[in-house]
This record gives C-alpha cells, structure tokens and sequence, in this order.
C-alpha cells in the first residue's frame, strides 16, 4: 500500500513544482511594470508593494492588486492622487526601505518585518484622531520602524530598522507555517519540527522570529516567495513561513490542492504604511486616511475582499473588530 501511495505523492509534488517555477519565471520578468498602459497624467506618488503575494500584493494579468494594493489606492486617493497618478514599484522585504531612501517610493504598503507593528488603526479609533496601541499580543509601538527582532544575526536590514517612518498599520497577522497538505497534521507539533528545514524571505524578520519560538528548526532564507514555494516543492525545504494571509493567498495562487497551513501562531505580522523617515507630516496624512478607511467601511469591503481571493480570515482579535 505505501509502496502504492509513494509515487503518487512525488507526482503531485512535481506538478506543482513546475507549477510553481513557470509563475516565478513570470514574476521576474515583471520587476519595473507600471501599474498603468502609457504616460502617467500629472504629478506622480510612487508606492512600493509586493508583486509575488496573491491577493495581498500581486502582479497578474497586466494590474496590481490584492488587499495592499487596495489601501494603497484609498490611501494615495485619500492625499489627492487619481489611479492614474499612482506608479506602482515591485519591492521585496529587503530593498523595500531603500526604495524610500534613494527617492524611488514614497510609500511603501506592504508588510512590516516581523516584530514591528506600527501604530496600528483599529475600529475602535478610526474616528477619533489617534493611533491606538493594539495590545502586547501585537508588540505595537510608534515612531521609526524599529524591529523588535533586530540585532545580531537578524535578517532586517538597518535601512529597514532606520531609514523607515511608521505612518501606521492596517492588518495584524499571525506568522505561520506552509506544508505539503499531506505534512500539516504531522507538524503541527512543535516536537515534530525539529531539524526541519524552514523557508523564509530575506528582510521579513522571519528568521530571527522562527528561531525564536522553533530553536530547533534550520531556517533558510531566500530572496522571494516563489523560491521559498520552489524549495519547497523540490524538497530544499520542508516548510515556507511568512504571515497567514501572504500564505494562504500563496497556497491557492500557487500551490492549488498539494499545500496548506499549519495554523499554530508563531509571532504576529503586521501590513503597514511607511514614508521615508523624518516625513512626519506625510506620515500624519496618511495615518488619517488609515481611520478614514475603518470610518466608512472601505477596510472591511477590502478584508471580504481578501478573504474571499486567498480564503484567508482576518484575526477579529488582532484587528480590533467587533
């Protein structure tokens, strides 16, 4: 009977790793699309977001979209820029803040490394005109993005830890494992994982942060998430981590029916919107567009959204709703 089930599984496992190098294959070739056909009109804002994240940050089929695209778009709106305005620049956990540095974004919506939370916007503040401390659980603080995982053998680079000002968070996250559907069960216990071999993206923090709550696992970083999904399915890796919503819209935009998510909390990640540091007024405008989001519903139309693309379900806990 195993001797049966052996092969299949390795089948299945190949597929999908074709599956998976032709849309890596696809997303290189796409690192400086605009986000429009032809010349922008009028002044311009450059915003820097993921292009290898579905339904988070995703390049597909000629648009960007996904959820960090959507507030991205309501947040560029919200400072007078038309959709038209907007030139969307690809970034990676690691050359996001040096896009801020050498003036090629002036924003970057994506996620923050792992450990650093911003000054989160939840519903219970949206209209007040303040920031709002989230609570230990999503280790929030104000001020330039300073990780709490930085440090001595830390992924995070300095121009990520210092060259960055915290404008605010939208989305609170918790960091988890991706796993061949047929290993989920198995490592869903922390014993289970020891010497297991763990995928995570250069600059995320998501090294420091595994090591931390999994000594005993070997983590491997890599430059993008369709090389941690290729390690994977080659079997260079056991597991890619990252936080649940990047994951689960990897799952179903790469992975099909082959992966899924062990759902145990490792440490919490958050979505948020950085500035070049010292621009306090741009990040004060933008926080304000942050609340105006929560205020008239368009946040909670982008989370359906979200969860409906990649199946993912915003942590009401984390996120202060309800």
């Amino acid at each position: 009977m195993a001797g049966r089930r052996r092969p299949g599984r390795f089948g299945r496992r190949c597929a999908a790793a074709i599956a998976v190098l032709a849309l890596a294959g696809s997303l290189a070739a796409c690192g400086a699309t605009p986000a429009y056909v032809g010349a922008p009109d009028g002044p311009t804002i450059a915003i820097g977001v993921a292009v290898d994240e579905p339904g988070v940050g995703w390049w597909h089929d000629g648009r960007f979209s996904g959820f960090d695209v959507t507030v991205a778009r309501y947040v560029a709106d919200a400072l007078g820029y038309a959709d038209k305005q907007i030139v969307f620049t690809p970034v990676t956990p690691r050359t996001a803040s040096g896009l801020l540095g050498q003036g090629r974004a002036d924003l970057l919506v994506s996620a923050l490394p792992v450990g650093e939370s911003g000054r989160f916007v939840d519903a219970r503040d949206a209209g007040n005109g303040t920031g709002n401390d989230a609570g230990d659980e999503a280790g929030n603080r104000s001020g330039s993005v300073s990780a709490s995982t930085a440090g001595p053998g830390s992924d995070v680079p300095e121009d990520v830890r210092d060259g960055a000002e915290d404008a605010g968070s939208y989305l609170v996250a918790p960091q988890q494992l991706l796993v061949h559907r047929d290993d989920v069960r198995t490592m869903a216990s922390m014993g289970s994982l020891a010497g297991k071999v763990v995928c995570t993206v250069l600059g995320s923090g998501g090294a420091a942060a595994l090591t931390k709550a999994l000594p005993g696992v070997v983590v491997r970083p890599r430059p993008s998430y369709p090389q941690c999904l290729t390690a994977l399915m080659v079997g260079e890796a056991d597991a890619v981590s990252a936080d649940g919503a990047v994951l689960a819209g990897l799952a179903r935009g790469y992975g099909g029916d082959y992966l899924g998510i062990v759902r145990r909390p490792l440490a919490s990640v958050a979505h948020g919107v950085r500035v070049k540091a010292g621009n306090a007024r741009l990040a004060r405008k933008v926080n304000e567009a942050l609340r105006a989001m929560r205020r008239d519903g368009s946040w909670a139309r982008a989370v359906r959204t979200l969860e409906e693309e990649t199946g993912y379900r915003v942590e009401a806990g984390l996120n202060g709703v309800g």
